[in-house]
C-alpha cells in the first residue's frame, strides 16, 4: 500500500484535506485490518476473502483508501528486526535470509516438489488402474481371460 508523500496528494479538489483511516469500507462492511487474519480455511485456500477488494478494484479505480493496512507482521520494521538478528559479520547474505525465512521457503518447496511428483505419476497410477478396473478381454460371463490369443 502506497501512502501520500505530500499534502497536495491529500487534498481533494474540493480544497479541503481529508482524514485517512485506517478503516476501509468493502461492501457495507468496515475493516480496520486485513480481512485474512479472520478468514477461514476455506476462504484462505480459495481466497474467498479477497473477492471484496478485486470486486470494488473491477467496478472503479482503486485508490489507497481502498486497500486495507498491512498486517503488523508482514510491515517493514517487524521484518527488518526479524533479519536484523540474524545478521552476523563477514557473512554471506544467504545465510540470514536463509534463517530467517527457510522454513516458509522449505515449506513451500515441499509443496511443490509433491505437486510435481503427482504430475509425473498420476498418468501412471490411471494405467494401473485400468489393469485392475477393466480387463481387456472377457468371455461371456464376463471373467477376465488369463490369456491373449
Amino acid at each position: 500500500m502506497s501512502a501520500p508523500v505530500n499534502a497536495a496528494e491529500m487534498t481533494p479538489p474540493s480544497g479541503k484535506p481529508r482524514a485517512r483511516t485506517c478503516c476501509t469500507r468493502n461492501f457495507n462492511l468496515v475493516y480496520c485490518f486485513s480481512p485474512d487474519k479472520i478468514a477461514s480455511f476455506f476462504s484462505k485456500l480459495t481466497f474467498f476473502w479477497y473477492d471484496s477488494i478485486a470486486w470494488i478494484g473491477y467496478r472503479r479505480q482503486l485508490t489507497p483508501d481502498d486497500l486495507w493496512p498491512l498486517n503488523r507482521d508482514d510491515s517493514c520494521s517487524v521484518q527488518y528486526s526479524r533479519f536484523d538478528k540474524e545478521v552476523r559479520p563477514k557473512e554471506s547474505i544467504w545465510h540470514p535470509i536463509a534463517r530467517c525465512y527457510g522454513a516458509t521457503y522449505g515449506f513451500a518447496l515441499l509443496l511443490k516438489l509433491v505437486a510435481d511428483m503427482l504430475v509425473f505419476v498420476q498418468p501412471e497410477l490411471v494405467r494401473y488402474e485400468g489393469y485392475i478396473v477393466t480387463p481387456r478381454r472377457c468371455n461371456a460371463n464376463c471373467t477376465p481371460l488369463l490369456t491373449d490369443s
